[in-house]
């Protein structure tokens, strides 16, 4: 089961969990291990009466879910209510000279309760983006558009992309890389995250499986 809760994606960001994506999250993968242990009871035959087996495995989905996402739950109000009070929090700065850059820094700040980020400040294009991340251990970076120029926007986001952190954007600036849009909402402001690959958390897990066994 714990293999299960794991290629279900759920493991791998533990902060600020939606409770519906928890919920959905729970239910599919309970019901996937469930779905497990029936296949296996019905291998083995030890009950020839089918309806006993039925009645059985809904038993265990109900075990299985009640149990684990009742514990799902008091972890993530624990770690809601810690991000609240300003104890866990993710360093954020953002990366722009103009109007918009103060603006989304003066938004975001106001919201750090529900966003969970604590803003740092404003990066200018001339920083050292690998110094400043190191320096203040960032994990995340806002680039806002540059008067509209997306050669700057661009020679930006490819100096932080190696770093390895999150790197939000606003969505007329994603719209200048690619098509395929995908929006999250920080404290109610819309922002693109483009330091990851777009795959869900299960696509991703399921891919490393595969490559792992594959490559066995």
């Amino acid at each position: 089961m714990i293999g299960i809760y794991w290629l279900s994606g759920y493991y791998n960001n533990v902060f600020l969990k939606s409770r519906s994506q928890e919920l959905g999250c729970t239910i599919l993968s309970t019901l996937a291990g469930t779905c497990v242990f029936f296949a296996l009871a019905l291998i083995n035959n030890v009950e020839h009466r089918r309806m006993i087996i039925y009645l059985n495995t809904a038993y265990l989905w109900g075990l299985l879910f009640v149990i684990v996402y009742a514990g799902r739950s008091i972890i993530t109000a624990y770690v809601r209510r810690e991000v609240y009070s300003g104890k866990w929090m993710r360093n954020t700065m953002i990366v722009g000279d103009g109007d918009a850059a103060e603006v989304m820094a003066s938004r975001l700040r106001d919201e750090s309760q529900w966003s969970g980020m604590r803003i740092l400040g404003c990066l200018s294009a001339d920083d050292d983006f690998m110094h400043q991340v190191e320096v203040r251990r960032l994990d995340c970076l806002v680039v806002m558009p540059h008067d509209g120029d997306a050669t700057v926007a661009m020679d930006i986001i490819c100096r932080i992309l190696p770093l390895g952190i999150d790197v939000l954007t606003p969505p007329d600036l994603y719209r200048m890389l690619t098509s395929q849009m995908r929006i999250d909402k920080i404290a109610g402001e819309p922002l693109v995250n483009i330091g990851h690959a777009r795959a869900s958390e299960s696509s991703l897990n399921v891919k490393r499986l595969c490559d792992i066994v594959l490559g066995l």
